[in-house]
């Protein structure tokens, strides 16, 4: 009986296949199967795999044409047999000798549909380092064996740190999505908001050789791709906010922004081009939080030009000059006019580029000293009749001796 299936995707990994392959023959549990799924490749990889697969039975090789990991990870699954499935990159190992063994034995003692382990990142120099994403607390490091509500695990990241349930991913159809960027998120929200509990032990299952084929945001590097990635993010805020994982939502909204905010991402103007193309933000962005307001500052290039911060201004020019050389005759229908003009406008364009902000900040505070003006001049009327009254009751004042002078000065005026 095979206990775990290990699926890898291979595609010219000629350089780390016996690496990988030999983590897996050095762990304890033995009743495996490691399916290799070769992706085209046009390196040596498919006659390295040929070799060791004369030295080992239960390597199981597919070919398929070029589709990408998420097809050749949905290949392996469709074509495994083990009660678990286990996944791993080719350029990656398993870690700790018994790591799959102890989370096998967990899953069957609680008939668990997801059993979690931990993840090390690895250097090129074979040096396991810290990793960041505990300490930053995007999904949680399991120090003993536990049982936790899903919405605990954090993000939906790292999903090769797990082994699964064959027949629960069959039961709900659970496969890669057809996205050449950023598929593993999308599985692994859809797995969490359909188990009941995540159940982990204290084990190194995963190495993650992080630079081993280039950093991840260099391969994000074509329109196709750019639109995969973030189809990828809505994708998995629609599954988690579907399913009430609130919490878990809006931290990975958080963590989207973080990414935009990469160098490379924020000064490409195609990405937040794309960006405003693929979400509606009011739709997808609680209005006061952190991923609304920085959304808010940019905006794809052809929303705003020079003219329309001419125009603008214009506008708030005329309404002060209009209201300031009437003589105190104020036509608070003009006025209310103008007003409603400008906030038209600026609801037209209502994310404004970064590079604006400071004219649109000189232009609020100027609209705030006009209103202060306005409604300043709308008492001001008042404030003269409440002085003419007063003058007619001195002058009707029988103090005779006392407003002789107004009477005089009446007279003069006269």
């Amino acid at each position: 009986m095979v206990k775990i299936s290990i699926v890898m995707p291979v595609y010219n990994g000629s350089k780390f296949l016996k690496r990988s392959i030999n983590s897996v023959l050095e762990q304890t549990l033995k009743d495996l199967e490691i399916i290799c799924v070769n992706d085209e490749s046009t390196d040596n990889s498919l006659e390295i795999l040929e070799e060791l697969q004369k030295e080992h039975d239960f390597i199981k090789i597919l070919n398929q044409k070029n589709s990408g990991s998420g097809k050749a990870r949905n290949n392996g699954m469709n074509n495994a047999v083990g009660e678990y499935i286990a996944f791993l990159d080719v350029d990656d190992i398993f870690v700790d000798k018994d790591a799959l063994e102890k989370m096998y034995n967990f899953g069957i003692k609680n008939d668990a549909d997801i059993v979690g382990g931990n993840l090390v990142r690895v250097s090129n120099e074979d040096v396991i380092e810290e990793n960041f994403n505990y300490a930053e607390k995007n999904y949680m490091y399991f120090s003993e064996e536990c049982e936790i509500e899903p919405e605990e695990y954090g993000i939906p990241w790292a999903f090769y740190k797990n082994i699964f349930k064959r027949s629960f991913l069959n039961k709900f159809n659970i496969r890669f999505p057809n996205l050449s960027r950023g598929q593993d998120p999308v599985f692994l929200a859809e797995i969490l908001t359909k188990v009941d509990k995540v159940y982990a032990v204290n084990s190194d299952l995963y190495g993650y050789y992080y630079n081993a084929a280039g950093q991840a945001n260099d391969k994000i590097n074509t329109t196709e791709k750019k639109i995969d990635y973030l189809n990828h993010y809505k994708q998995t805020f629609d599954i988690l906010d579907k399913e009430g994982f609130t919490s878990v939502s809006n931290a990975y909204k958080n963590t989207f922004i973080t990414i935009l905010r990469i160098k490379e991402r924020e000064n490409d103007q195609e990405y937040i081009d794309l960006v405003y193309k693929i979400f509606d933000i009011d739709k997808y962005f609680e209005k006061d939080s952190y991923p609304y307001s920085y959304l808010s500052k940019i905006r794809p290039s052809e929303k705003i030009s020079d003219e329309d911060i001419e125009n603008l201004l214009k506008i708030k020019e005329d309404l002060v000059n209009k209201t300031l050389t009437n003589d105190f005759f104020i036509d608070f229908n003009q006025i209310k006019q103008y007003t409603k003009d400008i906030e038209e406008f600026v609801d037209k364009d209502e994310f404004i580029q970064q590079s604006y902000a400071q004219v649109y900040d000189k232009f609020n505070q100027e609209k705030r000293n006009f209103e202060e003006i306005s409604n300043d001049l709308k008492i001001l009327p008042e404030q003269i009749q409440e002085l003419k009254d007063s003058n007619e009751a001195i002058l009707s004042s029988g103090a005779w001796k006392h407003t002789k002078f107004l009477r005089d000065i009446k007279h003069y005026l006269k």
